[in-house]
Formats: C-alpha cells, sequence, structure tokens
C-alpha cells in the first residue's frame, strides 16, 4: 500500500493581468479593403486564472471582411500570454520546503496542501507527488535532481490547485517515467494518463532537464492550460507527447520529442477562446507517428527553430499563422493543413474523406483513385484525360494579373479533389507573412479547406510525386503578397496563386524533371530570378518572388526549355 506524506507551507504568489486576444487569417490587401473574401478570424481568449478573460468573436457568416481580420500572431504581445513568474523559472530557496525522496519509502506519495515552493531531489520507486491545495492557492515544485518512476499513475498529478509550477532547478537532470502498465484511477475525477498530470493550470520552467519515458500513454497532460518557458526536455511516449485542452504556450525550452501519435495537442474546439496552440519561441525537434503540432482551434507560430523529422501531418489546425521562424517539415500526408473541426487522429482525418458511391474509388495506398468511367488516369505525372464533355484548362503558360485559371480546390474541377465530398470552410485558412520554411510532403504541401495567403518569408514545398495531391491544395483560393514562394510536385492536381499583389507562375513541364536537376528562371536580359534545385522528381512547378514583374521569363530544366509570359 502506498504511504502518504502531507506538507503544508504558505508562501505569496505574485501575478500580471491579461488582455484579450484575437487572431485570425487575412491579408495587407483585405486590410486595405481590396478582399471581401477573406477566412473568418478566430477568437483565441486570454483563459490563463491569473488574467482577465474576455472572449470575442469576429466575423460571422460564410466568410469575413477586413473588418474582421484583427491581428495576427506577429501581433500579440508575450506579456498578454506569459506572466512575470511564468517566465522567470526562478524560486526562493530560502522560504521553501525541502524534500529529499531518498527519505521516502517504496510507493509513497508525498502530497502538497498548501501554496508553497517544494524544493524535491532524491529518488522514489513507485512513488507520487500530488498536488491538492485550495482553488486559490498557486504551488511551486522545484525538481533538484529528481527521479521518479511510477507502476500505475502519474509521477506528479495536480488534482487541485489555482497554478502549479514545475521548475527545473539549473544545471539539474530529472528523470520521470512509468514502467508501461495500465494506470489505476482512484477517483471519479478526469482519466489520468499521463507522467505529468494536470486537471489545472500548469507551467514548466527553470534552467535544468526534464527526461520524461511515458510508455504506458502520455508525457504531460493539462486539462485547463499549459505553458513552457524554458528548460530542455526529452519526452518518448506510447501516445501524445504534450496534450492540454484549453491551450498549449510556448515561450522558449529545448523540446525533444518521439511519440506514436501526435507531438503537441489541444483538444477543446467547443469553447470560444480555447485549443489554440501558440509558439512564442523555442527548439523543437520532432518525430511523430501522427501530427506533429495540432491545434484544436488556432496554430500561431511567431519564433522559434521547428525540426519535423517524421509526422502523418506536420501542422495542422483550424488556422494556421505563421510569422517568423525556421521550420522544416517531413510529412507523409499534408506537411501544413487547415481544416475546420480536424479529426483527432489520422483514422478519423480518412473517414472524413469519403467518395461518392458509384463513382470514383477512394485509395488505400496513397496512390491515384480508381477512376469514374470515362477518366483516364495519369501515368506519366501529366494533367489527367479529362471524362467526355470536360475540358480542362489550356493556357497554362500565361499568367494574367497574377492569377492562374482555374484553381477551384476541392469543390470541383482540376485545382483539386473534383467530386470528394468536402464542403469549402472560409474559416479555415493558412497565412505565411515571416520565416523560412521547407515542406517535403508525399500528401499535399500546404493545404487549406479555405484560403492560403503567403504575405512573407521563404517558403520552399517539396511536393508529392503522386498526382493524387498537388504542391498546394485549397478550397477557396490562394493569394501571394509577398515574399519568395516555390513549390514543386505532381502536375495532376497542381494549383496556382488565385490573386494577390505579387506576380506568381504555375508551370507544367513537358516531361518530369528528375530529382536534384536545377531549374533556372531568366528574364528577358538573362538575369537569374530564381533558381531551385529539388531532391524530389517532380512535373510541376509554382513559383513568386517580388522580383517577378510583368514580361517575358525562359524556364530551363535540364535538357527542357521553355518561355512563359506574365502579363496583367
Amino acid at each position: 500500500m502506498k504511504k502518504r506524506m502531507n506538507i503544508k507551507k504558505n508562501m505569496a504568489m505574485f501575478a500580471l493581468a491579461g488582455m484579450l486576444l484575437v487572431t485570425g487569417c487575412g491579408t495587407a490587401a483585405q486590410s486595405a479593403g481590396a478582399q471581401s473574401s477573406a477566412a473568418q478570424s478566430a477568437a483565441v481568449q486570454s483563459a490563463d486564472a491569473d488574467e482577465t478573460s474576455v472572449t470575442e468573436t469576429t466575423g460571422s457568416g460564410a466568410a469575413a471582411t477586413a473588418s474582421d481580420i484583427v491581428t495576427a500572431a506577429s501581433d500579440i504581445d508575450p506579456a498578454d500570454q506569459f506572466t512575470e513568474r511564468d517566465l522567470a523559472g526562478t524560486y526562493d530557496s530560502k522560504n521553501a520546503e525541502t524534500i529529499d525522496l531518498d527519505s521516502c519509502a517504496e510507493g509513497e506519495t508525498v502530497t502538497l496542501t498548501e501554496e508553497s515552493v517544494y524544493i524535491f531531489s532524491g529518488t522514489l520507486t513507485n512513488g507520487q507527488i500530488v498536488v491538492e491545495a485550495g482553488d486559490t492557492e498557486k504551488v511551486q515544485i522545484v525538481l533538484n535532481g529528481v527521479t521518479m518512476v511510477n507502476d500505475d499513475s502519474a509521477c506528479i498529478f495536480v488534482k487541485s490547485a489555482d497554478k502549479v509550477f514545475v521548475t527545473l532547478a539549473k544545471g539539474t537532470e530529472n528523470h520521470l517515467s512509468d514502467t508501461g502498465s495500465e494506470y489505476v484511477q482512484t477517483d471519479s475525477g478526469s482519466t489520468v494518463d499521463g507522467v505529468i498530470f494536470s486537471r489545472e493550470d500548469i507551467v514548466l520552467n527553470g534552467e535544468g532537464s526534464l527526461t520524461i519515458e511515458a510508455n504506458y500513454a502520455n508525457g504531460i497532460v493539462g486539462k485547463d492550460d499549459l505553458k513552457i518557458t524554458g528548460g530542455t526536455y526529452t519526452i518518448t511516449a506510447a501516445n501524445k507527447g504534450i496534450q492540454a485542452n484549453d491551450s498549449i504556450r510556448i515561450y522558449d525550452g529545448t523540446i525533444a520529442i518521439d511519440v506514436s501519435d501526435d507531438a503537441i495537442h489541444t483538444d477543446n474546439d467547443e469553447t470560444a477562446g480555447k485549443g489554440y496552440i501558440y509558439i512564442y519561441g523555442g527548439s523543437f525537434s520532432i518525430r511523430a507517428g501522427d501530427d506533429a503540432i495540432h491545434a484544436a482551434t488556432a496554430l500561431l507560430i511567431t519564433e522559434g527553430d521547428i525540426d519535423i523529422q517524421e509526422s502523418y501531418e506536420g501542422l495542422e489546425g483550424d488556422t494556421v499563422d505563421v510569422t517568423g521562424g525556421n521550420i522544416d517539415i517531413k510529412a507523409s500526408d499534408d506537411g501544413i493543413n487547415a481544416a475546420i473541426g480536424l479529426a483527432s487522429d489520422s483514422i478519423g482525418q480518412e473517414a472524413m474523406m469519403q467518395m461518392p458511391s458509384g463513382g470514383m474509388t477512394a485509395p488505400t495506398d496513397g496512390t491515384m483513385p480508381t477512376p469514374a468511367e470515362g477518366m483516364t488516369p495519369p501515368t506519366d505525372g501529366t494533367m489527367p484525360t479529362p471524362p467526355e464533355g470536360m475540358t480542362p484548362p489550356t493556357d497554362e503558360r500565361t499568367v494574367q494579373g497574377g492569377a492562374f485559371p482555374g484553381g477551384k480546390g476541392r469543390n470541383g474541377g482540376f485545382g483539386g479533389r473534383g467530386g470528394m465530398a468536402f464542403e469549402a470552410e472560409p474559416a479555415a485558412c493558412i497565412r505565411i507573412t515571416g520565416g523560412t520554411i521547407h515542406v517535403d510532403a508525399s500528401g499535399d504541401g500546404i493545404d487549406a479547406n479555405g484560403t492560403i495567403y503567403i504575405d512573407g518569408g521563404e517558403v520552399i514545398v517539396e511536393g508529392t510525386t503522386n498526382s493524387g495531391n498537388g504542391p498546394i491544395d485549397f478550397a477557396v483560393g490562394a493569394e501571394i503578397n509577398g515574399g519568395t514562394f516555390i513549390a514543386s510536385g505532381a502536375s495532376g492536381m497542381a494549383e496556382g496563386f488565385t490573386g494577390g499583389s505579387q506576380y506568381s507562375v504555375r508551370y507544367i513541364f513537358g516531361s518530369k524533371v528528375a530529382a536534384d536537376t536545377e531549374v533556372t528562371v531568366t528574364d528577358e536580359d538573362g538575369r537569374e530570378v530564381l533558381a531551385y534545385t529539388s531532391d524530389k522528381e517532380y512535373s510541376a512547378i509554382i513559383f513568386s518572388t517580388p522580383d517577378l514583374k510583368e514580361g517575358t521569363y525562359t524556364i530551363t530544366a535540364g535538357g527542357q526549355t521553355d518561355t512563359v509570359t506574365v502579363s496583367g
């Protein structure tokens, strides 16, 4: 039987008041009233118990206008998302309670019932730290060289408190793990399924390191808001790495995650202002069996080095807003995906993608679907032969006003997954305004059930070699208003930009371009505008740079040379 140790001590805490945060996707052009079909913005509520929580929604109906576009991830003030104590990662050792786990018996439970700072060190086998404080009390747990393993529950279990800080003491190494046995549920509260499990707001900070081995289920679970503002984390898990219900906010830290399911995941898509992920900075190395970063609502990234080495889908949310950082994504399906009410796993996602009965048969192995009668599938990466009565676009090499004809996305035509049971979702959008992003995807490179906005940064997409997907895919539209964008892949579903203030070109090659072959674009004076080499073969390329103006350009790839005219 596990023993219990109750520890009580009082200490005053402090906090910062917060402010309203509203985010959404849009463009500079829309802000000036140039467009009225912007994606509906998503409201994000500042949901810390220390902060003033105000919920405000923007946009109503099928589409939002320029007045609905409130702010971008770059406009978020971190002070609204993180209190001073969240960021400090420090503690008052003089007035703290010190607990040596070496003095605890095997299987002992240490229960913290009052607001204070508790400094832990030593080793405890099959034991547990439990926080069971009042709902106005803040508790700080300092890990100062701790090793804990639990057979059947969380190593740290927050049952009740206003807020709990888990601080990694500078220069220390800490290890928390379970044995993989099924957790024993001891009360009627939330099902405990994480090595660190909190029913209340939880913050992880400090300057030490923490290794978590979750052999049963999840690494860190928060049923409210979860923040990481410092420290070094190595998380392996049989299920998810970092999971929270209402929000995940990461200010800084070095985080390595290797999991069988989602690496970073939020759940709440039913409450306004909840379910978002906000990454202000940090360094990430991710290997995920499912999605790397999956937000139930809005995903916002302002900075950070994010290396997604393995995933089903890389970045995913109702809206995805990237304003900075260095992001490298390798995905077996879509690299970046925006869709409302996303399924929580790939099985649910696939269930949403049902084909109409009596027509096209859905693929099960990543290849092209079996076509309906009268349609011949492509065999060489070129455009498919259409059914009788349907004429594909023929003017593939002239761009009018920066937009390419077509691009119907998932609602039909050659610009997307025509015939599939998808509805356009104007509120779903991907907006990139800065940063350096590289996507290597076996599905769609960048995919929005609404609109894609490229307003800045450097984006390179190495898309699928399978003609059932494209380098970019959208249901409403795609705008380019700034930055450098290069995307390559198969041509069967290759879409181009449909508008924006910067010229763009979609070009279909006469034959496939082999991997590691440089393609160059030169202007009428022979000046090189763009040079690109992909690690994968491709037959279509979409590109845009601020240097692209009206005129004639020469495209050269291996032995293929052609000219295109940009006009409008």
